[in-house]
C-alpha cells in the first residue's frame, strides 16, 4: 500500500506517525503539487482546510487566502504557521496522543544506549518516512518493534538541493534546516559529497547531539533523504561566458545569462563585477563611446587592444581557439593599468585595479581565475623588476605558465579525480618589464607603450563615459547569439584565407595566427557596427584595410624580438663574434693550425665545429647572462634546427689529438672562419 507523502514547510517542521490515518494533515496531502519550475503549489478547497485544523474554518481571512487559490508553498504557508502557534500546538497534542496509543508508557525508558546500538546496527530500515519520527522531546527517532529509538535531537530537512555548473562538472549542495525542541537551527548547505559523513557538529555545534551507536548516521541519513520528499532544485552557473540553456545559447554574467530567461549565475566575490547588461540602454551612444577607444593613442597600441577586448566573447566560439594574450609593455607612468582597466570596463563595473588578478595571487589561483572567466576579459597587472631573484623568477614562473596554458588551452594536469582547469579567457598582462624565453614571447602580442603616447584629454573623456562600455558589449553579444551560425560557419575558410595573407608578412607561424584571428574579429565587429548604423560602408572598408596592416606591423615587430631573443641565433652569433675578436681559439683537426688567440674551445675542419660543451656554455653564458635557456636545452635545439648531423646525439664522441673526447659537433653551414696562426692561451682539455 502506498503512502502519502506529508507536507513539510522550510521554517517549521509538521511530525508524523506511522499510523497515517490519524494524521489531520492526511486530507491536505493530495493538494500539494510540483510545477514545472520546481516550486511547490498547493490548491486546497473549504473542506480541505477544515480536515487541516476545524478552528481556521472560524478565521475568513485564512479561508479567504487559501480557498480555491494557487499559493507558493514557501511564501505563504509558513506564515500561517507562525502566526496560528495555537493551531501547531493543537497539532503536536494529537501528535503526542497517537504515540501514546503505539508505544507503551516504560517501553522509551527500558531502551539502554548499549541496546539501542545493537539494535538500530542489525535492524534493517524500510524505504518509507514512516519508519522515522519524532518524539515529545524533539528527538528524530528510529520506529523499532513499536519502539522509538533515538538518533539524534533535532528534526532534520533537506529544503533545498542546489546544483552548480562550471561549464565542464556539476556539483550538488544540500541545504540543510533543523529543528529542535527548543528553536530552529540556522539553515547549512553542504557539498553532497560530505552528505555520508554527516560532521554537522562542526556547524551546529553542541545544539546538535548525536546519539551513540555504529550505525546511527547511516538511519539519521537515511532519514532526512525519506523525510525530505519533492525537494525544491535550484541550478546556478558558476562562470561567465557561453552556455547551452535549455538548447539555447545564453551569455553569463554576475547580472545572469544575456539571451536568456531567469538564470541563476554564482561567481566569486572578486570576479562579481563581470556584469554585462542583458538588454543594452542608449545602444547607439555606447557603442560610438566604445569605438573611441581607438582614437585615445596611437592605433598600432589602441586597435588591437580594442580588437582583443571584443575577441574574448568569441574565445570559445572559435575553433581553433585564440591561441596568443596580449601583453602591453612600458614602463611606469604611461597609463598602461588605465588602459587596461577601460578595455576591462566592457565586461563590468570596473574604476581601479583593485582587486583585480596579479602577480602576488599563487599559479594555481591564476589558473583557476582564468577557468572561471570563460569568454570575457581577464587582466593580469603589473609585471614589474624584482630586486629579490626568487619573487622575479616566481613572477615569471606564474607568466610562463599562464601564458602558455593560455595558448595551448591546456591546464595543468593533478593526481586527483579533478579535471583539467583550462583557461577560457582573453589574457592581457600589463609589464614593465618582458617575459623571457622566446618560445613564451611567441605566444604573446607585445604593444609597446611610452610616455606621452596617450591623448589624456581623450583618455578622461572616455573614463567619465565608462559606465557606457558594458552596454556596448551587450549589444555587441546580443547581435552574437543572432549571428552565432554565421560566425562558425565561416570561420575555417576564413582562418585560411587571413592566414595565408598573414604569412607574407611574418616568417612566424605563430604571429602570423595572431593577425588572423584578430583580423577575423575585426571583421565581425565591422560587420556588428553596419548592422547598427554606426559606421558607413567607405568608413568599414577603410578601417578594415587599415585595420590589417596596422595588425602586420605590430607582430613584425614581435617577429623580430622574438629573432633578437632566439637563444640559437644568440649562441652562433656569439662564436662568430668571439673568433672574429681573437677571444677564443680552435685548433684545426688535424693539423697544427689554429683560429683565433684567446681561451681554447675546441677543435675544427671543413665541414664541422667541434666544441667542448661546458666551456663553450661557460663563455657564451657569462657575455649574455639574459640567455633564459639551460645548456643541455640549447644543445636539443641546435639539433632540432639542423645544426648537428641528423641522426646524431647533441654530444657526440670524437678522436681529436690522440684521445677519444665528448664534443659539441656543429656542422658550419657555410661559416666562414679566418685562419689566424699563432699562441693559443694553455688550456686543459
Amino acid at each position: 500500500m502506498s503512502r502519502k507523502k506529508q507536507l513539510v514547510s522550510q521554517d517549521t517542521i509538521v511530525k508524523s506517525s506511522k499510523k497515517r490515518k490519524y494524521n489531520p494533515m492526511r486530507k491536505f496531502n493530495h493538494a500539494v503539487h510540483k510545477t514545472n519550475d520546481g516550486i511547490n503549489d498547493i490548491r486546497i478547497t473549504t473542506n480541505e482546510i477544515g480536515a487541516l485544523n476545524p478552528s481556521y474554518m472560524k478565521d475568513e481571512e485564512i479561508l479567504n487566502k487559501l480557498e480555491g487559490l494557487s499559493l507558493n508553498f514557501n511564501e505563504i504557508v509558513p506564515p500561517i504557521i507562525e502566526n496560528k502557534k495555537q493551531e501547531l500546538d493543537l497539532l503536536d497534542s494529537q501528535y503526542s496522543s497517537i504515540c501514546a496509543n503505539k508505544v507503551s508508557n516504560n517501553a522509551e525508558n527500558d531502551v539502554e544506549h548499549e541496546n539501542t546500538e545493537t539494535t538500530v546496527a542489525t535492524s534493517e530500515c524500510t524505504d518509507h518516512a514512516s519508519n522515522y519520527t519524532v518524539d515529545d522531546e524533539g528527538y528524530l527517532c528510529l520506529i523499532q518493534n513499536n519502539v522509538l529509538v533515538r538518533l539524534c535531537n533535532c528534526d532534520i530537512r533537506i529544503v533545498k538541493e542546489v546544483i552548480e555548473d562550471n561549464g565542464e562538472e556539476i556539483k550538488h549542495y544540500l541545504e540543510l534546516a533543523a529543528i529542535t525542541k527548543q528553536k530552529h537551527l540556522r539553515k547549512v548547505i553542504i557539498p553532497a559529497s560530505q552528505f555520508r559523513s554527516l560532521n554537522l557538529m562542526e556547524h551546529w555545534g553542541n545544539d546538535f547531539i548525536l546519539e551513540p551507536g555504529s550505525r546511527v548516521k547511516d538511519y539519521i541519513r537515511h532519514a532526512i533523504q525519506e523525510r525530505s520528499r519533492n525537494v525544491y532544485q535550484s541550478r546556478c552557473y558558476t562562470h561567465t561566458g557561453w552556455c547551452k540553456n535549455d538548447g539555447d545559447n545564453v551569455f553569463l554574467t554576475n547580472k545572469g545569462a544575456i539571451g536568456g530567461g531567469d538564470i541563476d549565475v554564482k561567481l566569486p566575490d572578486d570576479i562579481r563585477r563581470y556584469n554585462i547588461p542583458q538588454t543594452p540602454i542608449d545602444e547607439m551612444i555606447a557603442v560610438k563611446t566604445s569605438l573611441s577607444f581607438i582614437e585615445i593613442g596611437p592605433k598600432e597600441i589602441t586597435l588591437p587592444l580594442f580588437v582583443f577586448t571584443y575577441m574574448a566573447p568569441l574565445t570559445t566560439l572559435l575553433d581553433p581557439q585564440p591561441n596568443f594574450s596580449l601583453y602591453l609593455h612600458g614602463e611606469t607612468g604611461c597609463y598602461k593599468s588605465t588602459l587596461s582597466i577601460l578595455a576591462l570596463s566592457h565586461f563590468g563595473y570596473f574604476q581601479s585595479i583593485t582587486s583585480l588578478s596579479n602577480f602576488g595571487d599563487t599559479a594555481n589561483a591564476l589558473e583557476e581565475i582564468a577557468f572561471t572567466l570563460k569568454d570575457v576579459l581577464m587582466v593580469l597587472d603589473d609585471y614589474h623588476p624584482s630586486a629579490n631573484k626568487v619573487d622575479g623568477d616566481d613572477m615569471e614562473s606564474k607568466a610562463q605558465r599562464l601564458i602558455r596554458a593560455c595558448s595551448n588551452r591546456t591546464g595543468r594536469g593533478r593526481m586527483t579525480d579533478k579535471r583539467r582547469h583550462v583557461p577560457r579567457c582573453g589574457l592581457l598582462i600589463t609589464g614593465e618589464e618582458m617575459v623571457s624565453i622566446p618560445s613564451t614571447l611567441a605566444r604573446i602580442m607585445v604593444l609597446e607603450l611610452a610616455k606621452g603616447d596617450i591623448d589624456i584629454t581623450r583618455l578622461t573623456e572616455l573614463q567619465e563615459q565608462a559606465y557606457l562600455l558594458p552596454h556596448a558589449m551587450s549589444s555587441f553579444i546580443n547581435w552574437l547569439i543572432v549571428n552565432l551560425d554565421w560566425i562558425r560557419f565561416s570561420f575555417p575558410d576564413e582562418f585560411i584565407r587571413i592566414r595565408a595573407m598573414a604569412n607574407k608578412c611574418s616568417s612566424h607561424a605563430k604571429s602570423s595566427e595572431q593577425v588572423t584571428f584578430l583580423t577575423f574579429t575585426l571583421n565581425v565587429v565591422i560587420q556588428w557596427l553596419l548592422d547598427g548604423r554606426v559606421i558607413t560602408d567607405s568608413e568599414a572598408e577603410s578601417l578594415k584595410n587599415d585595420g590589417f596592416n596596422l595588425l602586420t606591423k605590430v607582430v613584425e615587430r614581435n617577429s623580430a624580438r622574438i629573432d633578437a631573443e632566439d637563444p640559437v641565433k644568440i649562441f652562433i652569433s656569439t662564436i662568430e663574434n668571439l673568433i672574429s675578436k681573437n677571444k677564443v681559439s680552435l685548433k684545426h683537426k688535424t693539423e697544427n693550425e689554429y683560429i683565433g688567440k684567446g681561451d681554447f674551445l675546441g677543435w675544427y675542419d671543413d665541414k664541422h665545429l667541434y666544441l667542448l660543451p661546458q666551456p663553450t656554455w661557460d663563455v657564451v653564458k657569462h657575455i649574455n647572462p639574459e640567455l633564459a635557456v639551460t645548456k643541455n636545452a640549447l644543445y636539443d635545439m641546435l639539433n632540432k634546427r639542423g645544426f648537428i648531423e641528423k641522426g646524431e646525439k647533441s654530444t657526440s664522441v670524437e678522436r681529436l689529438d690522440g684521445a677519444t673526447r665528448r664534443v659539441l659537433k656543429l656542422k658550419r653551414n657555410g661559416l666562414s672562419l679566418e685562419s689566424v696562426k699563432g699562441e693559443v692561451n694553455e688550456c686543459k682539455v
